[in-house]
């Protein structure tokens, strides 16, 4: 494929965006670690002691980011420190993978600085990084996925060459999976394409799948034995049912509708790199490789809508980062791609600029409450949905009870004088909030902040704290 000579605004991008990458990468280091969620607690204690049953992390177990994990940790023994540089170096290496399979998909320098470009300014990056969890790596291994899988499948010439390239996608495939086994339906949709339409290929990239995938649970459950399966139906079932707050579960919680109205410019982000697919997917002929992002695109906004906790803004993360990559190629082909490109460009950025705390660079809302209960006199009660099982090791002198079981919390509270903290995502009307404890960037929610004591207190707001 012949290269176009790449435009002057294209290298005032370019330019822009190395730049801004820069800035983001140093500011990132220079934030604190800190534990921002329970689930980033488990990781922390998967890297010195692998134990599923006891939440090291929780299942399914994410071998490939302990694994990672563990490997920085002997550069960086602490392991909080350890684990958040992990998420850091995975999310600062999506926007060149971005732009990896924009370039090896259409050999155009304006769709690869626009793929560099959207992955950098997808407005939950920074949130990826800080937050110690597996979603930046399970992302990265997605796209290089998608980098290595070549143009033709089917070549009768190199076959040889293509079958690595195939194996090597697969690997990159399992690696994902295993490192976000949440992702599980979108790498399933982007296999898809290749199982329906070239089932040779599709055992090569299975095979490269198999490779990484079947060590990784041999290991499990040779450490967990038979009640790895009995834990994944009691996470299952919590996840759909119980504290996931999905389309499934019966707590009245947070909606995306909700969520999205709250962001209303995350509606143009979703619908754009839609609009675009589908325009593409009736443009013929469609190669099969563009079918495999497009199946993967799709499937992740109905896994998200309906089996995601819309609490967790972090959940659009896959949809987002593959949307750019629709609209980067897309970009690289058209005008009207371009067009799209420099509008989810322009409000991708401004949202994840607006919604930072640049000059803060303090701790997670999380460590922040754990740090201002601390410090308060006595054994105090706490009542929270979220950081239990930090807040419980993070507070020697306090009793930490999950609003989740309200009949135990309820149990609990006695007439005697006693200090009450309650956490909770969002205002509790009736109460003034202690402290409002900002998140450090967009999607990583902030946290209000209540305290009260319980012989004296308002009546009214003391029965929202113990019931909302």
């Amino acid at each position: 494929m012949k290269m176009a000579p790449a435009p002057l605004g294209v290298w005032f991008i370019a330019l822009v965006s190395c730049g801004a990458y820069a800035f983001l990468g140093w500011w990132l280091t220079a934030v604190p670690p800190s534990i921002s969620s329970d689930d980033a607690r488990h990781f922390a204690a998967g890297l010195t002691r692998f134990s599923i049953l006891d939440f090291s992390p929780h299942f399914p177990g994410y071998p490939a980011f302990i694994a990672l994990g563990r490997l920085v940790r002997e550069v960086v023994p602490d392991s909080v420190a350890a684990l958040t540089l992990t998420s850091t170096i995975m999310a600062m290496l999506m926007p060149p993978a971005a732009a990896l399979v924009a370039w090896r998909w259409t050999c155009s320098p304006l769709a690869a600085v626009f793929g560099f470009a959207l992955g950098l300014t997808q407005p939950l990056l920074p949130y990826l990084a800080l937050s110690g969890l597996s979603g930046s790596t399970g992302i990265l291994f997605l796209l290089m996925f998608f980098a290595l899988l070549p143009a033709e499948v089917n070549a009768t010439q190199r076959r040889f060459g293509k079958g690595v390239w195939l194996f090597a996608a697969g690997i990159s495939l399992g690696l994902s999976a295993c490192a976000r086994p949440s992702l599980g339906p979108i790498l399933l949709a982007s296999f898809g394409p290749l199982l329906f339409h070239r089932l040779r290929a599709a055992v090569v990239v299975g095979s490269g799948v198999l490779v990484v995938a079947l060590p990784a649970l041999l290991v499990i459950f040779a450490l967990e034995g038979s009640n790895y399966i009995h834990e994944g139906v009691r996470f299952l079932e919590g996840h759909l049912y119980g504290w996931g707050n999905t389309a499934f579960s019966d707590r009245s919680g947070t909606s995306w509708v909700g969520s999205l109205n709250t962001f209303p410019a995350l509606y143009v982000l979703l619908a754009v790199p839609s609009m675009v697919a589908v325009w593409r997917a009736f443009s013929p002929p469609l190669p099969l490789r563009e079918q495999a992002l497009g199946a993967a695109f799709l499937a992740g906004l109905v896994w998200t809508a309906f089996f995601q906790n819309p609490e967790n803004l972090r959940h659009l993360a896959p949809i987002l980062s593959l949307g750019g990559i629709v609209i980067a190629i897309s970009a690289g082909r058209s005008g009207v791609g371009a067009g799209a490109a420099v509008v989810v460009l322009v409000i991708g950025g401004a949202i994840g600029v607006t919604n930072a705390n640049v000059e803060a660079r303090q701790i997670a809302p999380l460590s922040q409450a754990a740090r201002v209960i601390d410090k308060a006199p006595g054994e105090p009660i706490v009542f929270t949905r979220r950081g239990v099982f930090y807040l419980r090791e993070a507070l020697s002198r306090a009793r930490v009870y999950d609003l989740a079981f309200p009949a135990t919390a309820m149990a609990a509270l006695s007439p005697e004088p006693r200090l009450l903290f309650r956490l909770s995502r969002t205002p509790i009307k009736g109460c003034q909030p202690y402290r409002i404890l900002l998140g450090r960037t967009f999607g990583e929610p902030s946290l209000h902040l209540y305290r009260t004591e319980l012989s004296g207190a308002d009546p009214e707001c003391l029965a929202a704290l113990r019931t909302t």
